[in-house]
């Protein structure tokens, strides 16, 4: 739901004809996000692979620093032309599309079936986790 409510505020900002209520979608957008942080994604390494779950979360923030230096690259691109109002549209279309990318690459990747470990409880066999910690 967070990044669904990005790609709206993405999309509805273009359309916004002042300053305090393009700044107030932008926060809102902020708000959003800093939900999607709240231990949800750390929780989702460990449900994919308990093993390697910090290979795994290195490997999604390596993958999202690329906004870190994209987004300011386009942003330079799409503005540095005579109407900046189209440039600016142009832009959060295109970060909503980054966004979108975003849900399908989530959908995709993160599409798994049952483990073997699921089951372990009706059997009796304990699960262990990752096996690197000392009990």
């Amino acid at each position: 739901v967070p990044m669904v409510a990005q790609v709206v505020v993405f999309l509805a900002v273009p359309h916004i004809e002042t300053t305090a209520g393009a700044t107030f979608l932008l926060v809102l957008s902020t708000l959003a996000a800093s939900t999607l942080f709240s231990g949800s994604v750390l929780n989702a390494n460990m449900e994919i692979d308990p093993d390697n779950a910090a290979v795994i979360l290195s490997i999604f923030n390596s993958s999202a620093q690329i906004a870190g230096f994209l987004g300011p690259i386009l942003m330079a691109t799409f503005t540095s032309t005579e109407d900046k109002r189209e440039g600016w549209t142009k832009f959060f279309y295109a970060m909503a599309g980054f966004a979108c990318l975003g849900i399908a690459s989530i959908f995709i990747s993160v599409w798994v079936k049952p483990s073997e470990w699921k089951n372990r409880s009706k059997t009796g066999e304990k699960f262990r986790g990752n096996t690197s910690c000392k009990e």
